[in-house]
């Protein structure tokens, strides 16, 4: 049994301000779980264990601690190729696993699930919404509409949309990144700007997505990106800035954050298979979607 990587598609931050959100799984990048008489494996997950049995309020309601704690004695670890610090929902595939293997009862009910979750990863991020979890556990692509409830969904395959994910080899903590949004947000100008530009071109750009009109998907899109480099600036790496406001210049392709930025991954769209080709021939390392 595998679990994959989460890919945020759409709603980075503007999700905080009322946008909807579109996540899916990045089956590029998995884990399982494996055993191995090598400790270093096994990262932090005794420490999960011992968090779950003795730091979250009934857990042994929805899992079987003990029995995750045995089998980490047995040298049981998660065997994955999720990149740490991308935004990638490499501790999200964690807890989807945990849930998998050592849940109580199995459920696909979202409303059960995304607590569950949320007690579980915050272990890694101090306050988790359970989001990415749950998307590694479903397998599924999850929209959040604008009233915070949840819907899975069917992405049909677009040929006139190529995805790709630009590797800044720069891993970063999603929380301060975070912080320093909801610190700007303080400032009157600021978050009324991100509530009246970037929370409607979020939107329009999801729906264009998500109803396959690709040439209102990429104005939007572009839209989007200009919003993004202006108002999302710090948390687009430096050595990335340059091909960032090229793309503003043209209708090929266009770059958006990844999650929370500040390293990680980039997300490109363009329109043909020969843009994302001309980035690999590049210095750039990239995964074509």
């Amino acid at each position: 049994m595998f679990h994959p990587a989460k890919l945020l598609l759409f709603g980075e931050y503007s999700v905080l301000k009322g946008s909807r959100a579109l996540a899916t799984p990045l089956n590029a990048f998995r884990g399982s779980w494996k055993y191995s008489i090598q400790p270093h494996l096994q990262h932090d997950l005794i420490q999960l264990g011992q968090y779950l049995k003795e730091k979250v309020e009934n857990a042994d309601a929805f899992l079987n601690t003990d029995g995750f704690l045995n089998h980490l004695s047995k040298g049981l670890y998660f065997d994955s190729n999720i990149p740490r610090g991308y935004g990638a929902g490499s501790s999200g595939a964690v807890c989807a696993a945990v849930y998998e293997r050592f849940g109580i009862f199995k459920t696909q009910n979202i409303a059960v699930l995304k607590p569950i979750f949320a007690q579980i990863e915050n272990y890694y991020h101090g306050n988790s919404s359970g989001f990415d979890p749950l998307i590694s556990y479903l397998k599924q692509p999850v929209l959040i509409n604008s009233d915070k409830t949840l819907q899975i969904i069917d992405l049909k395959e677009n040929t006139g949309v190529k995805m790709f994910l630009i590797d800044t080899k720069c891993p970063r903590k999603t929380e301060p990144l975070v912080q320093l949004f909801l610190e700007k947000c303080q400032q009157t100008d600021y978050s009324t700007a991100i509530s009246t530009q970037v929370v409607p071109a979020m939107n329009e750009t999801l729906n264009a997505f998500l109803q396959q009109d690709n040439d209102i998907f990429f104005d939007n899109l572009q839209k989007l990106s200009a919003l993004q480099f202006k108002y999302f600036n710090d948390m687009i790496p430096n050595d990335f800035q340059t091909i960032w406001k090229d793309s503003l210049n043209q209708k090929e392709f266009q770059l958006k954050l990844c999650g929370a930025g500040g390293g990680g991954f980039l997300l490109g769209f363009a329109k043909t298979e020969a843009v994302v080709e001309a980035f690999a021939k590049q210095r750039v390392k990239i995964w074509n979607l």
